[in-house]
């Protein structure tokens, strides 16, 4: 499965991506960790215009301490390094403890709070590839008035997978 084609941006700077984000508006996604948004857009869930990596901007990576005690986290903090701060082991061990319940050890040294925080509902319909969906009726988060984990509901039934949330 290949992604679509889009535009990649890698601005060097968060102003320049802000700028980028504010150009090209819905059209764009933000990519730090990637391993959910990837798939979605290989199973063409997504097809943005723009991908606009900010993952490796400092001021997104980091942990630090406000003046009130409280931690500032960047949403760009891959879980791995996260769950390993000192800082967050020491005030905030179920963050710490959640965040080792999430996917592989492959999965935590890539993916980033920001994007398990963000993450889209999920259901099984839609979270299929493209190919399978279209050989099957629609369902109330691709347009129609139908629910397929609740036969007779009227609204969409998809849960959240963040797993970060919950701690």
């Amino acid at each position: 499965m290949q992604l679509p084609r889009f535009e990649y941006l890698r601005p060097e700077t968060l102003g320049e991506g802000l700028s980028a984000l504010r150009k090209y508006g819905n059209e764009a996604v933000v990519l730090a960790g990637g391993t959910d948004l990837l798939i979605n857009m290989k199973f063409r869930l997504m097809t943005p215009k723009v991908v606009i990596s900010l993952g490796a901007l400092p001021e997104l990576c980091e942990v630090a301490e406000q003046s009130d005690g409280s931690l500032c986290i960047g949403s760009a903090c891959t879980l791995t390094d996260l769950a390993a701060h000192p800082l967050v082991a020491a005030r905030y061990p179920a963050l710490r403890d959640g965040i080792h319940e999430v996917g592989s050890r492959h999965v935590r040294n890539t993916a980033t709070l920001g994007g398990n925080l963000c993450l889209d509902t999920r259901c099984w319909y839609v979270n299929q590839t493209e190919t399978w969906r279209a050989s099957r009726e629609g369902c109330l988060k691709t347009g129609t008035d139908r629910c397929h984990a609740i036969k007779s509901a009227t609204r969409c039934h998809a849960i959240s997978s963040s797993d970060t949330h919950r701690c």
